[in-house]
């Protein structure tokens, strides 16, 4: 069978962004809004400067690098080489479309709109000189929350695996001291960043940018994370090869495990003890030595 596009958790990933900022722009159409003005929680998400936004989400791809190079540290001081260097390429990859982005969003307003007073050329000197400035602007919430949140949830399901694979492994037993309660901290804290961008996406689509500019950041934000995906996926499994003594798949260790009972079953059949015993099986055959 030819193998899926995305696997099941990616499009579930995806399914969430895009749920949550639709959810959160329809109610903002919906005009739900007005009905939330005189809550103090509506007061603190509607201002920019609330610390979650101030602290996290304006400096969201140092959180999500922290965390992503955490998970390859972890991979690299485990022996997992391969996982690790999948792990440094994905965020390699995603850096540099997040810094690509981050040009693009700085230029976009100016590429895409155009001031009603003609005799002004840029956004900046136009809402200077008190007239409208009719451009796109995208959303770099949208663009980064969503775009963050799929990284993370992408490393997060291959941490998941590896280290739940591991558990079967006999091999590994003494490596689980310490890298299984790591993992599953660093699992904890990915979930844990996951939730705060999905409810800041949610904010976004609630108060922030029009219904355009929002949809056109987490439209950049899907695009880039697949070309990330995408481009990791054309990297052979066999392209870094394993530290010597090591099996780096559950294959290699289930043909160690039959060889080494093959040897034993080998050995215990030409022993004394085992003709012994098919003697007192077979006493016609081998004589009345008994």
């Amino acid at each position: 069978m030819p193998r899926p596009v995305l696997k099941h958790e990616q499009r579930k990933a995806l399914i969430i962004v895009a749920s949550v900022l639709g959810i959160g722009v329809a109610l903002a159409n919906a005009s739900v809004v007005s009905l939330l003005a005189a809550s103090p929680v509506e007061g603190f998400f509607r201002n920019s400067k609330n610390f979650l936004n101030v602290w996290f989400v304006k400096k969201g791809w140092f959180w999500t690098s922290l965390l992503l190079l955490l998970s390859v540290a972890l991979n690299h001081f485990n022996s997992k080489t391969r996982a690790a260097f999948r792990g440094l390429v994905r965020w390699v990859l995603a850096t540099l479309c997040w810094a690509t982005m981050s040009r693009l969003m700085h230029h976009s307003d100016r590429l895409l709109g155009q001031c009603r007073n003609a005799s002004f050329a840029d956004p900046y000197s136009c809402r200077k000189g008190e007239s409208v400035w009719d451009g796109i602007e995208i959303s770099g919430h949208a663009f980064l929350l969503s775009f963050a949140f799929l990284c993370i949830a992408e490393e997060s399901s291959a941490l998941d695996a590896i280290y739940k694979e591991d558990v079967t492994m006999s091999h590994t037993i003494s490596r689980q001291t310490w890298s299984q309660p790591v993992a599953k901290v660093l699992s904890a804290l990915m979930m844990l960043f996951q939730l705060l961008w999905i409810g800041m996406l949610f904010v976004t689509g609630l108060y922030f940018h029009s219904a355009m500019e929002k949809i056109f950041g987490l439209a950049f934000g899907v695009l880039f994370w697949l070309s990330v995906v995408g481009l990791v996926s054309c990297i052979p499994e066999n392209y870094i090869d394993a530290p010597l003594g090591q099996a780096q798949d559950k294959n290699e260790i289930v043909n160690q495990q039959q060889g080494i009972f093959g040897d034993a079953a080998k050995a215990a059949a030409g022993s004394p003890l085992n003709d012994t015993h098919m003697r007192l099986r077979n006493p016609t055959t081998h004589g009345t030595e008994l």
